[in-house]
């Protein structure tokens, strides 16, 4: 759909012309094709009422013509029959007419007297030959004149009596026509070769088909003019039966509700029934017509709020909101866009706060990884290498390598419990006491088992109930290749030795720090042999797991402590940290990870 240059749509793409079209084509439509083919059949019913009128007027006229030339043949029969009877005894002379208008009648009467003899008599009345019988009636035609004819002929004992009625079809029957029947009847002059021809105007052969369309389509605004009367006729000559149309009619609504009306009370009833349904048709079009357009109106309406909250949300606003006026369905479809605005705001609110929250990891991240050694110290004839790996952003794992007095090394490795920043800053605070705790005693001689437990009493006073650290401090003196340490409640570092390959585990200290303020630790020395290899470790890697819930275990990392031994201490500490993954495959790593190796 094509727009303008604005962005808004075009004519056709707006809704409430959609709309308008719709209804137009359904309901207008409809309405328009009932109600033509209501008029149309009203107008095809008046047609044919007005001309069925004016040929029952006929069809009665003939048959009164018939009754008339019958009783004026029987009265006239029985006279002659007494005729030569004293006066007394004689029937009055039958009357010619007594209907009204122009008519005509022929008399013939042949009797026989009393000695053979003729007694009266007149020549037949002159008849075609195809008229048989003793009786006629009906409409005869004789080129261009038409009328209507009555015969009847009566025999007596003495006497043959024909009577022969004639009323002609003219002006003066078409007047008569009007005023008994109150419609408007025209004569229609039988004049030129087209006797009995339809009227001007009229079709002549099979109507085509556009005709049949458009003849009833035409009546629906076309006056009606004045109809033909065919009636049907015998030619006076040879009997044949012709049509002629001897008179038009103009139809008149009126006219012919005020005659249906007159058949009696039924048909009046039928007549204000069928004008109180279209009366009610109308009420309820009308009715249906205000209701579209107020639906239309609403559903318009309700579409340009969503379009213009659409552009306002799109724009950035979105504090926008509708104004919900009712609580139907399009002011539930306002209140749910509502809503989808506001949890649209409240995501990008949410978005934004993760955002900052990740830039701030982002920088706790880059502070932590800045707490950690950059480089280990070097020292002669040892291979020193440490990585933590976290879960996370940032770790709650922690290693330190510190130089002390006398050329000594110090080896820290912590986790605390819990994840996330909580941790992060808990193990921070370790790493900052330990390095107090090694500055504060550089001019005094403390074993392990001693720093550790100052370190218990601070954080003890320090941390929550719920929170403490597990960790591994150890003194190494690379002259002597003397190893002190003490395990608080840590994972027991791995030691192989360089001859066989025989592991040992560094067990001895005390429980992790910060929960009992009194706890006591042990001090443990280890001799360590040329090319024996110490491996620290946090728990996330043993307990790494794979998809099937397995743990990666601490057999697993002694075999790979075992095949790495004779690589370099950095290389050592990558395969320890890969192992794990390698294991757990697409599983999410659960806990952070630390290494530290030291080669004898």
């Amino acid at each position: 759909m094509k727009s303008d240059s604005g962005g808004k749509p075009g004519f056709w793409g707006q809704i409430r012309w959609q709309l308008a079209a719709c209804y137009l084509l359904i309901g207008g439509v409809s309405v328009l094709l009932v109600a033509a083919f209501a008029a149309t059949a009203l107008n095809l019913i008046l047609l044919r009422s007005s001309t069925a009128t004016v040929e029952r007027q006929i069809d009665l006229m003939v048959e009164q013509s018939a009754e008339r030339a019958e009783t004026f043949a029987s009265r006239l029969l029985a006279r002659a029959e007494l005729d030569g009877s004293p006066p007394e005894r004689r029937p009055p002379p039958p009357r010619l007419s007594t209907a009204r208008g122009p008519q005509s009648a022929s008399v013939s009467v042949s009797c026989q007297g009393d000695r053979g003899r003729p007694a009266r008599t007149e020549e037949p009345i002159p008849l075609p030959a195809w008229i048989e019988g003793d009786s006629f009636q009906g409409v005869v035609a004789d080129g261009r004149d038409v009328w209507l004819q009555a015969f009847v002929r009566r025999k007596g004992d003495r006497c043959t009596v024909e009577t022969a009625w004639r009323i002609p079809v003219d002006d003066d029957m078409a007047a008569l026509l009007r005023r008994s029947l109150e419609l408007e009847v025209t004569y229609r002059e039988q004049t030129g070769p087209g006797v009995g021809a339809p009227p001007p105007g009229a079709m002549r052969g099979p109507p085509s088909l556009w005709r049949r369309i458009w003849l009833p389509i035409s009546l629906l605004w076309r006056p009606l003019g004045p109809v033909p009367v065919a009636i049907m006729a015998r030619d006076w000559s040879t009997g044949r039966t012709i049509d002629r149309i001897p008179f038009l009619v103009r139809p008149d609504y009126e006219t012919t509700f005020r005659q249906l009306q007159r058949f009696g009370q039924r048909q009046a009833i039928w007549v204000r029934a069928l004008w109180t349904i279209g009366i009610a048709f109308v009420i309820v079009e009308v009715i249906a017509l205000w209701l579209a357009v107020a639906v239309t109106h609403r559903i318009v309406v309700a579409v340009d709020r969503l379009s213009h909250a659409a552009e306002e949300i799109g724009q950035g606003n979105l504090a926008h909101r509708i104004a919900i006026r009712r609580q139907d369905q399009l002011g539930r479809l306002s209140q749910t866009f509502n809503h989808m605005a506001e949890s649209v705001q409240q995501r990008m609110e949410e978005t934004r706060e993760k955002e900052r929250l990740q830039q701030e990891l982002t920088l706790a991240r880059q502070v932590q990884e800045a707490l950690y050694p950059r480089e280990a110290p070097s020292i002669p004839s040892t291979d020193l290498a440490a990585k933590c790996l976290p879960a996370r952003n940032v770790s709650g794992d922690l290693y330190d390598i510190l130089p002390l007095p006398g050329g000594r090394v110090g080896l820290l490795c912590a986790d605390v419990s819990g994840k996330g920043i909580p941790a992060a800053l808990l193990s921070a605070s370790v790493q900052a006491m330990v390095r107090s705790a090694v500055q504060n005693g550089a001019g005094k001689r403390r074993n392990p088992a001693e720093l550790v437990h100052a370190l218990n009493a601070q954080l003890h006073s320090r941390v929550p109930d719920n929170k403490f650290v597990t960790l591994f401090w150890a003194e190494y003196d690379p002259a002597t290749r003397t190893l002190l340490s003490t395990n608080a409640g840590h994972c027991p570092p791995v030691l192989l030795s360089a001859a066989a390959g025989d592991v040992s585990r560094l067990e001895h200290g005390g429980p992790p720090v910060g929960i009992f303020p009194d706890a006591k630790y042990d001090t443990q020395a280890t001799q360590l042999s040329p090319g024996a290899v110490l491996v620290l470790f946090t728990d996330g890697i043993p307990e790494a797991k794979n998809e099937a819930d397995e743990e990666f275990g601490e057999t697993r990392l002694i075999e790979v402590c075992r095949n790495g031994r004779g690589k370099p201490a950095h290389e050592m500490v990558d395969e320890l940290l890969m192992a794990p993954r390698a294991w757990a495959h697409d599983a999410e790593q659960r806990d952070d990870s630390t290494v530290v190796v030291l080669k004898a």
